[in-house]
């Protein structure tokens, strides 16, 4: 299990590859003057090797559907689709929970016939006070939803929160364990941002801006 220390205030922690550690600490640094969207400069795309021979159904491997609350709908879906050979689908919904990502999972994936489905839920279920073992409930019915329809799934850590320190840790421990359990791919994002900084959220302390988003698309990119 990675250590989720919250005063631990290396922002690469827990991140594999060396050219992505590189990029994270210079995010983490755009209060000294560093420019996260120079990361796109001359990126090439990623494309997967796991998906040769993977049985994706009737779907569409090449789409990519993203799903998840207002930290979604901000907007790295976009910044994700600059960074992969694929078409990402913003389906962040504001104020939402895991339980309304597991109500709305089958007829996402009806509709759209995604090949990937990315999955960042959480915030809200700590804000609205649900308990653990409900949030990985709902997380694992999308999941397996996911899966019963050839869809490969991601599944992502939360970004830190000023107020919320110690629940988003804990909330974070269960979905890295839910990954396990389920065999399936993770984004560490939370150990991407490593800590609060405020330089990579919007006014309110809570949703990315433009160089949180871009890390956390780089999280789902290099698990894709």
């Amino acid at each position: 299990m990675r250590n989720y220390n919250i005063e631990d205030r290396q922002t690469s922690q827990g991140v594999r590859n060396v050219g992505r550690r590189n990029f994270l600490r210079g995010a983490s640094a755009a209060a000294g003057g560093l420019l996260v969207s120079s990361f796109l400069t001359g990126c090439e795309p990623i494309v997967s090797e796991e998906d040769n021979g993977y049985n994706f159904g009737d779907n569409n491997p090449d789409l990519v559907l993203a799903l998840g609350d207002s930290i979604t709908a901000s907007g790295y879906p976009a910044k994700l689709e600059e960074m992969i050979e694929k078409d990402v689908i913003n389906k962040g919904f504001c104020g939402r929970t895991s339980e309304y990502g597991a109500g709305r999972i089958t007829d996402l994936l009806g509709t759209y016939k995604p090949g990937h489905l990315l999955v960042m839920f959480g915030t809200n279920d700590v804000r609205d006070g649900i308990s653990l073992e409900r949030s990985k409930e709902y997380l694992r019915t999308i999941i397996q939803a996911a899966e019963n329809n050839k869809t490969r799934a991601v599944i992502g850590t939360v970004i830190p929160h000023p107020t919320r320190g110690a629940e988003i840790v804990v909330f974070n421990e269960m979905v890295e364990a839910l990954a396990d359990e389920e065999g399936m791919r993770l984004a560490d994002v939370y150990s991407a941002f490593g800590w609060y900084n405020p330089a990579l959220y919007l006014p309110g302390e809570t949703h990315p801006n433009e160089s949180g988003s871009t890390v956390i698309a780089g999280c789902f990119a290099d698990a894709l």
